[in-house]
């Protein structure tokens, strides 16, 4: 009877087998060592943080300014022309602007 599924009782059984151990070793895989002591938390602020307490400011988010070409920043001439070049080949940005024309 090689490749015949096992009858019904064996797998049933087996099934039952398996969610015993299963129930059985959860409280196991839980449970604590008997030497474990709980730490003491820490609540003092190193020294090296003490000082940053009045050097917060507020958050300012400017991420809707316009920024100009990031890329100049390099001051590469290559990438200058490069970016020039890819803007005014760049055809969904024609299709764009001729929607809005």
């Amino acid at each position: 009877m090689t490749g015949a599924a096992p009858p019904a009782a064996i797998r049933s059984l087996g099934g039952r087998a398996l969610a015993a151990v299963l129930v059985l070793a959860l409280p196991i895989g839980c449970a604590v060592g008997p030497n474990y002591h709980r730490p003491d938390a820490v609540t003092v602020m190193p020294e090296r943080y003490a000082g940053a307490g009045g050097e917060w400011k507020v958050a300012t988010p400017q991420a809707d300014l316009p920024r100009g070409p990031w890329w100049a920043i390099f001051g590469d001439a290559e990438l200058n022309r490069l970016e020039t070049e890819a803007a005014a080949a760049n055809q969904d940005l024609k299709a764009a602007s001729a929607r809005f024309a």
